[in-house]
């Protein structure tokens, strides 16, 4: 009795309707042709402009940066004008605050720890600066529109 020997099953081409429902045999189909990877490239790409123009929209000219010392407002800055400016605290204490880039940092400081210089620069509402030995908080803050509430901003 001859042997019947099956030919081989044709590779099947994968949906084209829609990468979100690929089935998992799609997938690794997908995954050995060139055209996947270069699609998930331009996607990657894609996205980190999208996300670089959500972040550029989100700076207003209105951000400023505030520098307190013991709860007194010693300088309200605009955020979007490079500045470096030195604020002393008794004789020889001294912090050095750099606007750059719209972002705010320390650059130097008198303290024993340099926290407030590990920090890093921020230009977030969320993450103040904090130099506890030289009593100084450097926060962000935004101009809302005062018709807004705190949910519709």
């Amino acid at each position: 009795m001859p042997v019947r020997v099956r030919p081989p099953a044709p590779e099947r081409e994968p949906m084209t309707t829609s990468v979100l429902f690929l089935t998992l045999y799609d997938l690794v189909i997908l995954m050995k042709k060139q055209r996947f990877w270069i699609f998930i490239l331009v996607f990657l790409i894609a996205l980190a402009v999208v996300a670089q123009i959500f972040i550029a929209r989100n700076q207003t000219e209105g951000d400023k940066v505030c520098i307190y010392r013991d709860n007194t407002l010693l300088y309200c800055l605009p955020l979007n004008q490079d500045t470096t400016i030195t604020i002393p605290y008794g004789e020889d204490n001294f912090n050095t605050v750099e606007i750059k880039d719209g972002m705010v940092s320390v650059t130097d400081a008198s303290c024993p720890d340099h926290i407030c210089i590990h920090h890093g620069a921020t230009n977030e509402t969320a993450d103040p600066i904090i130099c506890l030995p030289n009593h100084l908080i450097i926060q962000v803050e935004r101009e809302e529109d005062s018709n807004l509430d705190g949910v519709s901003s």
